[in-house]
């Protein structure tokens, strides 16, 4: 995890992880990579964005919403 300072006057704090969690529907183990970051307005973050795969997700979703049915 770092926080980056720029010329603009932004602050944004980066943090590299890899996301794992194991299905209550398939019991199918998921591990991945991930990245988030935090944008700082004064001394409180104004907004989160997270990048990750979302195959997986999307799989388990399509795997409830069946068993819904």
């Amino acid at each position: 995890m770092y926080t980056g300072y720029f010329n603009d006057g932004t602050v944004e704090t980066f943090h590299d992880f890899n996301w794992s969690a194991t299905s209550i529907i398939t019991g199918k183990e998921y591990n991945y990579p991930c990245h988030c970051r935090w944008i700082w307005e004064e001394d409180k973050i104004s907004s989160t964005v997270c990048y990750v795969d979302p195959t997986s997700i999307f799989e388990e979703a399509a795997i409830y919403a069946e068993s819904q049915n």
